[in-house]
């Protein structure tokens, strides 16, 4: 297996938390063949601190990228594709997407590689995210069913499978592109001992949960699976609240008519959350078998089971997140 790997980072004014990431990378146990950190029209010193840390690592590369044109947050994966073809060298295996505001563990990207070497089917993998709630590192409000964006790896091969992120207005392509992945037979893995400490905690605003619930309408989430969900998360904070404008936010993406991903990869995904919601609920054993689909034609691999890791905090700050 060809375990050379480059890295793709999006940055847009992260010089607050860009040096933390960096550092937290220049000190991993497996380096990258690649390290393009791509400076998305920044205004602040995020430029400055690339050029600094690149006399130092001779893997790092600065693109800059200017246009005057609305952004919104497809521009992150045209970003990210803007740095994946500047990548001069062609013998690597793997490609990961770094956000510019996190700190990993040392050993993180060896351990991930290692993921895949125990499995070749293994399409992403990578860990999962930490947020300082207090005094402690709490694992982000998430159900385990994927790898955030902020930290994923993908077999070079699986990335070329299913045609790169797809550029949507609201997000979610990191969601969309493990789905799709599935939908080609590849198999996904969360390793929740490796916790990855995000700097810049997401926002529990009104606005924010409208548009999660933009976002995950475009990337095809089922009706039924989305009214669920929202009430899930009315168990987040702001309480209630939260969910309705979730809810609202796909709705009103709907009546907008918003552009989604392709029908087949909307039919995949409903499929598979609506296999999720009767395996969670104890129903699917009132129903016939209701399979998310055989992969693609062609494809040698087979669509992985679902696996839930527990919730898991950090009592002190880890040492990887401190900038020396």
């Amino acid at each position: 297996m060809n375990k050379k790997y480059v890295v793709i980072t999006p940055a847009r004014n992260e010089e607050q938390c860009l040096a933390r990431t960096i550092e937290s990378l220049l000190t991993q146990t497996a380096l990258p063949e690649r390290w393009v950190i791509v400076s998305d029209n920044s205004t602040d010193g995020t430029d400055r601190i690339v050029e600094e840390y690149s006399r130092k690592a001779g893997f790092m590369r600065l693109v800059r990228v200017r246009n005057d044109q609305k952004r919104d947050f497809s521009s992150k994966v045209n970003a990210f594709n803007i740095g994946l073809a500047s990548v001069e060298c062609d013998d690597y295996g793997f490609i990961a997407n770094l956000d510019a505001d996190v700190s990993l563990p040392e050993d993180y990207y060896e351990r991930v590689l290692n993921a895949f070497q125990r499995n070749p089917g293994l399409g992403v993998a990578g860990g999962v995210i930490l947020e300082r709630n207090g005094n402690r590192y709490s694992e982000r409000f998430s159900n385990h069913y994927g790898i955030a964006g902020a930290v994923q790896v993908f077999a070079r091969q699986c990335y070329e499978d299913i045609g790169g992120y797809i550029p949507l207005k609201y997000g979610g392509e990191d969601a969309a592109s493990q789905y799709i992945a599935r939908m080609h037979g590849w198999k996904i893995e969360t390793l929740p001992e490796l916790g990855v400490i995000h700097h810049r905690p997401r926002r529990n605003s009104l606005a924010f949960a409208f548009q999660m619930g933009a976002e995950e309408y475009t990337y095809g989430s089922h009706p039924l699976f989305q009214l669920i969900k929202s009430a899930y998360r009315m168990l987040e904070r702001p309480y209630v609240i939260g969910g309705i404008c979730r809810l609202g936010g796909y709705v009103w993406a709907g009546l907008k008519h918003e552009q989604r991903v392709p029908e087949p990869v909307r039919r995949y995904i409903g499929r598979e959350q609506l296999r999720r919601v009767l395996e969670r609920t104890g129903l699917r054993r009132y129903f016939a078998p209701h399979p998310a689909g055989p992969p693609l034609e062609g494809s040698p691999r087979e669509n992985p089971p679902v696996s839930f890791v527990r919730d898991v905090s950090r009592e002190e700050e880890p040492p990887w997140v401190r900038v020396k």
